[in-house]
Parts: C-alpha cells; structure tokens; sequence
C-alpha cells in the first residue's frame, strides 16, 4: 500500500521565518511543529525510505524520527543547520531500528570485520563512476540494497549522505579503519555487480 501523507509547504500561508519557527517548537508550539513538519516530512520521508528494509519500518522510522526532532529540538543552536541536524537525527533513529531487528547480525558482523583489521589506502575507479552514470537512480539503489550489512549501510552513509569515516565509526560502534575497510569492500561488491548488469544490457542491445 502506498505510503502518503501531506506535505505542502505551509510557509506559503504562515509567512514565518524558518528560525522563528525553530523558537516555536522549542517553546512546545503546536503550530510551529505543525509547520516544520510539514517543511521537511517529504525529504525526512526520503532518508527513512533510503535507510528502512521495508516501507512499514520506514513509516515506523518516520515517526520515532520527528518525536525525537522535537523533543532534542531545544539542543540546536545553529538554525542555518537545521536540515543537516535533522537528516542525522533520522539516520541515528534507522540506525537504532535496525540494530533492535538484527543486533545479532551485527555483532557477528562486526566481529568478523575486526579480526581483518588491516589498512590500505583508497583510490578513485573512473571505471565505477562511468558504469554508474549508466543506471538511474533507483536502479543504483535497488544494487546498493542488494549486497550485505554493513557494507550496503556505510556506503549510503559515506556516498549518499556525506558523512565521514570518522562519524560513521562512531555511529556504528567500529574502529575508523574498519570503516574504511567495509566501504573499500563494498564499492568492490558494486563494481562487480554493476559490471555484469553492463554486460547484459550491452549483450541486449546488440540482439
């Protein structure tokens, strides 16, 4: 069943500026938390869709997400950085989801990863980014959910969210270099599965 909800930009008819909507909803405002939500629902919706095995955790995430956004609220001192601060409120909370679903995965997982804790360093494949720029965009994503945790995870945190080794270690529970390790291993899982999709599409087209 299709998730839908509204998500207008009431702004357009409460002409209030984004920070005084933000002191609203640390005053508890009913109508500034209306309107806040209203404002970021449908990209908040996006990143839970994005981290969520299914549409009903994503719903489940949606939710736990904006109550913690209001509760923490009173925290952020940046207004400028509003989204930002929300984009990872959401993911810590899909994060949290997934660990009280599978935490034994993700101890065996982590385990597993710490005992190769060897070091390399990182370089740019061209080739990935051309077999890439290939696909759309929710065919790259059907790819990404496709191979393992935690790889298809960091990879989503490192690539589509923009956050750093060092932050990922730490919202994951695993050293810096293990970070590094899984996405190195991950971009080698995409690559391999992105060039046999390729492949097929080029043997395709050439019937």
């Amino acid at each position: 069943m299709p998730w839908t909800f509204l998500c207008s930009d009431l702004t357009r008819q409460f002409p209030l500026e984004i920070g005084d909507i933000i002191e609203g909803c640390k005053r508890k405002n009913i109508k500034a938390q209306e309107l806040l939500y209203k404002m970021y629902c449908a990209k908040m919706k996006k990143v839970c869709l994005r981290y969520a095995d299914n549409v009903e955790d994503a719903k489940d995430i949606h939710q736990e997400g904006f109550i913690k956004i209001f509760e923490n609220i009173k925290g952020l001192q940046t207004v400028a950085f509003v989204e930002t601060w929300m984009v990872r409120v959401f993911i810590n909370t899909a994060y949290e989801h997934y660990r009280k679903k599978k935490k034994h995965d993700f101890v065996f997982q982590s385990e597993k990863i710490e005992d190769e804790g060897s070091s390399f360093s990182e370089e740019e494949d061209s080739t990935y980014s051309i077999l890439v720029d290939q696909l759309s965009a929710s065919e790259i994503m059907d790819i990404v959910n496709s191979i393992p945790y935690p790889y298809h995870l960091v990879f989503k945190l490192f690539y589509f969210d923009g956050i750093g080794h060092k932050e990922i270690s730490e919202l994951l529970n695993l050293k810096e270099n293990n970070c590094r390790i899984i996405l190195h291993r991950a971009k080698g899982m995409l690559k391999d599965i992105l060039e046999t999709k390729i492949s097929k599409m080029s043997i395709d087209q050439r019937k």
